[in-house]
């Protein structure tokens, strides 16, 4: 009887691998046949051809081609000499560069979308397209008609499309659950035909079934969003969950979005992404937008709301705090300058919140500040904090200066709610200048209670104060750290660290975090 291994088990062959690094089964492969055909399906099931790829043979990627079932990263000129020579037939998720030259798209898609319609297994396609020739229309439509099982499809262009041409491809993945879309070419001008095209794409996509749609993201450069149909698509999806919107210059947009959420077609909404808001007078549609969304928002991630100006009644705080203080975990504002005022008023009162990230000026006055400081956080069960606080004036904080200074006493009120987080998991705090994790006369010894730690992000500037100490300070305190953000931190630091925890890891960010 031939005696089995636990790698012949695939449940357990497939919990063993996920703990082995890509350079770990490349070894194993290598020690003998029977390893050779245990490891290999989990060495080539996902496969970054941006690292791999240059180094691998063709006929020895087309030997475990049927172990691929992932491919992320690969040029539009590279896939279609590699497509035709493997064929890929378990493949269920394909991600082209996004970045690629846009002569290469033009050149190489042809080849690559005849080979998508030999790939009915896929799932997962991302793609950068150039529609501006019939025969590139035609190709992309027999693909699309030759994946049934296409769940996620994530579509940018790099020409203008006619409307007829979107209403098309919307017609053929009513049954995806998300979608993406990215529109970068710019229309100078649109004769009446084409305002007619797009007027009759529209009407069509409105007595079009309903879409399946739980993801929905859309970007453009500059759009005709009055005839645009992604209007239309939007009342289509009852069961949307997630929207993200990448160009929020356009009061058109936000009025339609307003429209269709009064109107109770987008129930099932929890998720809710926006680009800049450039204009002040879209703020008031925004608010428009967050107060009619009727379940509760889970998650709003905005990269830069219109400036705050030291306004500590922020009106779309307010509302967020209104409308979803009971539901919204997460809240992404990394690059939106809050006052000291309105930040407080968000710990306070979003009480679910998990995830919170903001960038935050010191500009309430010092009337006000009394009031803040003895305010205490209701977000205790916060797991991911990442801040970065301006216009902290440079003091020497050893100094008398910083010991009487307002900004100090603001920096120990937040470092002390910090401390009161023993949820958290991810902590990033930028103060430029200012010592936080020093031992001696930073914070560090009121983090104690953070047991929870898994990743610390570092100033650049206080790496010099980083020392032995600290280093064992957080081994006898944060047990669970496995990752530091750092630019340059000192070589003690890092061998006392990695003495104390082996597994911790170190990862290089800008010098102006």
């Amino acid at each position: 009887m031939e005696k089995i291994t636990p790698f012949d088990i695939p449940l357990l062959n497939n919990e063993i691998c996920q703990y082995l690094s890509l350079k770990d089964l490349a070894r194993c492969v290598q020690v003998s046949k029977a390893w050779s055909d245990w490891f290999s399906p989990a060495l080539w099931r996902d496969l970054d051809c941006h690292i791999r790829l240059p180094y691998v043979y063709l006929d020895t990627f087309a030997r475990y081609q049927e172990h691929v079932k992932t491919m992320r990263n690969i040029i539009m000129k590279q896939a279609g000499s590699v497509f035709a020579q493997v064929r890929c037939t378990n493949l269920q998720r394909l991600e082209f560069m996004q970045d690629e030259e846009y002569k290469d798209v033009r050149r190489s898609q042809l080849p690559v979308l005849r080979s998508l319609e030999k790939m009915p297994t896929l799932r997962h396609l991302q793609i950068v397209l150039a529609l501006d020739h019939d025969n590139t229309y035609k190709y992309w439509i027999r693909a699309l008609e030759a994946m049934p099982h296409l769940e996620s499809l994530g579509l940018k262009f790099e020409e203008s499309v006619d409307g007829w041409v979107i209403q098309r491809m919307l017609h053929l993945c009513h049954g995806l659950q998300c979608l993406s879309v990215g529109l970068m070419g710019y229309q100078r001008g649109v004769q009446a035909k084409g305002l007619r095209e797009y007027k009759d794409a529209k009407a069509t996509v409105e007595t079009m079934p309903e879409m399946q749609l739980r993801e929905l993201s859309f970007d453009q450069s500059k759009f005709w969003w009055e005839e645009n149909i992604f209007q239309a698509l939007l009342e289509r999806c009852p069961r949307l969950e997630r929207l993200s919107l990448g160009w929020t210059d356009d009061r058109m947009l936000f009025q339609h979005l307003v429209k269709t959420l009064k109107e109770n077609k987008l129930s099932a909404l929890r998720h809710l992404r926006m680009a800049i808001l450039y204009r002040a007078d879209l703020n008031s549609l925004l608010i428009e937008v967050l107060s009619h969304i009727s379940c509760g928002l889970e998650s709003f991630d905005c990269d830069e709301l219109v400036g705050d100006d030291g306004d500590d009644d922020n009106p779309v705080v307010q509302t967020l705090i209104k409308y979803h203080s009971h539901s919204l975990t997460r809240l992404d504002l990394h690059e939106s300058r809050l006052s000291f005022g309105t930040f407080v008023n968000l710990m306070v009162g979003l009480p679910c919140l998990q995830n919170f990230a903001a960038v935050i000026i010191d500009g309430t006055t010092d009337g006000k500040k009394d009031i803040l400081l003895n305010r205490h956080w209701e977000c205790l069960g916060l797991r991911s904090l990442q801040l970065s606080l301006r216009s902290w004036r440079h003091y020497a904080t050893s100094g008398d200066r910083w010991m009487e200074s307002a900004e100090k006493r603001t920096l120990d009120y937040v470092l002390s709610e910090v401390a009161k987080l023993t949820s958290l998991r991810e902590l990033r705090i930028r103060c430029y200048s200012i010592d936080l994790y020093n031992k001696s006369r930073g914070y560090l010894e009121q983090l104690a209670g953070l047991k929870q730690l898994e990743i610390l992000g570092i100033n650049s500037t206080e790496h010099y104060t980083l020392g032995e100490d600290e280093a064992q300070w957080m081994v006898d305190n944060w047990p669970k750290l496995l990752q530091v953000y750092e630019h340059g931190a000192p070589a003690v630091f890092k061998e006392t660290l990695l003495k104390g925890r082996p597994l911790v890891e170190f990862f290089k960010v800008p010098s102006s975090y």
